[in-house]
């Protein structure tokens, strides 16, 4: 039920919008054991999610819809329904496309077909494609069909043009679209090429390198050679000391990165590289997650480009190995692209953790108590806020900060007046959404959908409430109820239409 920031349905994709990006890393013979690790130690706000403005789900007639800012509707039809691999689904950065590949009749076609759903049809592309991905920003794609290469604007996918021929893969993209790279593989030999602005590519000048990843206009190509990773001409590492090739965040053009290598005593650490100059030690850890004030983030091939222009004056939340208390969670703030940072000694194993917009002012959970600190002045003492009746679970706050929520240990939710007094709302709730606008909608014990605007007083939006997801960055709210889907607009529900 208490679905925040996951849209109903949504499968998994390619393109991610991420506020908060957890990235767990190691070896693969002990990937298993940090993964469970940094999901454990690591707050939910650091985790990666889909920025559904567009979702879509099932109707009563086993149609697939999909809606656009919970307004615009697109069904469609039953075969193309019965086609559809949900799995292929992705959305691009500004969530005005989805794309997706249904199976084709033809036993003899090689893959699927591509189909880009905008918000009035769902447009048939091209068959027998392969491979597709979307740009991490912009509305750029890439897809190959029959070993064809093709590069397009989502706005007008039927008009993509044909870059080169007998390509294998597409290897990387650029974070705004315009550059990318593919292989080639002729008798055993593989052939990197880089392309710009959707021109047949050139070959990539260093010889028996695997291309990583690009910035924009390819300035910056970041590749692995002779069991090496380099950008540019820069070492970064030797391949073997890197820890987990999938736990690199590049900026938003890709001229900067943070990844995690074994140093000379085989102890892991966090090095921060600018515009292919000299890597900088951050920080000792097994993992690093980043948390940045501006924007969101989307994933590439598994990596992640936050939409900043810088990863300085970030925090930075790392796993550390401790002789005694074994594996913690330590934050950081990170003062500059040399990496200089600053260790935060109150943000040690806290329960959860919310940068507000000023990328100053940090709220965290810990040991049951809601505190504040600005992460700028790390000597600074934190504020704690009280009145709760039992200990915090959970809180939750608009991007500013002027309207805070909080759930304690026995479900009753309260609206955070001052740092000493909270005022109770409702008791034994299920789950809670909290708007930019300082409102928050509650699931109560009735499975009524409630509302509330920084007071006790509430109002009924909705009753018999089976599911609901409300995605922060858009400020969609969807809710199935009573055999009904729609979504919520201030104190109203609007049915869209009916589901099983």
């Amino acid at each position: 039920m208490d679905n925040e920031n996951v849209m109903t349905n949504t499968a998994p994709s390619a393109n991610k919008i991420i506020r908060y990006a957890i990235l767990g890393v190691i070896a693969l013979v002990a990937l298993a054991l940090v993964i469970s690790i940094i999901t454990a130690l690591i707050p939910a706000k650091f985790e990666i999610r889909d920025n559904n403005s567009i979702t879509w789900t099932m109707n009563d007639d086993d149609q697939m819809v999909f809606l656009f800012n919970g307004k615009k509707v697109v069904e469609l039809s039953d075969d193309l329904t019965k086609d559809l691999n949900a799995d292929s689904i992705q959305t691009d950065y500004n969530q005005n496309y989805a794309v997706f590949l249904a199976a084709d009749d033809d036993e003899d076609a090689k893959g699927g077909i591509l189909y880009v759903v905008n918000n009035k049809k769902a447009v048939k592309v091209k068959e027998e494609v392969t491979d597709v991905t979307l740009s991490a920003f912009g509305s750029s794609f890439l897809f190959i069909s029959d070993g064809d290469l093709y590069y397009g604007q989502l706005k007008n996918p039927t008009k993509a043009a044909k870059v080169d021929k007998d390509v294998d893969d597409i290897t990387s993209f650029s974070p705004n679209g315009k550059a990318f790279a593919y292989e080639k593989v002729d008798e055993d030999k593989t052939e990197y090429y880089i392309s710009t602005n959707g021109k047949a590519g050139e070959k990539f000048g260093k010889k028996k390198a695997d291309i990583v990843a690009i910035s924009d206009g390819a300035k910056y190509v970041y590749y692995t050679k002779d069991a090496k990773f380099y950008v540019n001409d820069t070492k970064l590492s030797d391949v073997e000391k890197l820890v987990g090739m999938g736990s690199m965040i590049f900026n938003r053009d890709g001229s900067q990165i943070i990844f995690t290598a074994s140093n000379d005593k085989g102890e892991p650490k966090a090095y921060l590289v600018a515009k292919a100059k000299d890597k900088n030690d951050i920080v000792n850890g097994m993992g690093v997650a980043i948390l940045c004030p501006e924007g969101a983030a989307a994933s590439s091939f598994n990596y992640t480009y936050y939409n900043t222009s810088t990863l300085a004056k970030c925090a930075l939340g790392v796993v550390e190995v401790d002789e005694k208390e074994g594996y913690e969670l330590q934050v950081y703030y990170l003062k500059n692209v040399k990496g200089d940072s600053a260790k935060i000694s109150d943000l040690k194993n806290l329960d959860d953790f919310h940068m507000l917009e000023d990328g100053k002012t940090v709220l965290f959970t810990k040991s049951g108590n809601l505190k504040q600190i600005q992460i700028n002045k790390p000597n600074s003492e934190p504020k704690e806020y009280e009145g709760a009746e039992e200990d915090i679970a959970s809180f939750k706050a608009t991007a500013d900060g002027k309207a805070i929520y909080v759930k304690d240990t026995d479900g009753t939710l309260y609206y955070v007046k001052s740092t000493s007094k909270m005022q109770k709302i409702e008791e034994d709730i299920k789950s809670y959404y909290v708007t930019d606008s300082g409102a928050v909608y509650f699931v109560d014990e009735d499975e009524e959908l409630r509302y509330a605007n920084k007071s006790d007083k509430t109002k009924r939006v909705v009753s018999d409430v089976e599911d609901v997801s409300y995605d922060v960055l858009s400020g969609v709210m969807t809710v199935k109820a009573d055999d009904k889907f729609g979504t919520v607009n201030g104190k109203k529900f609007k049915k869209l239409f009916s589901v099983d």
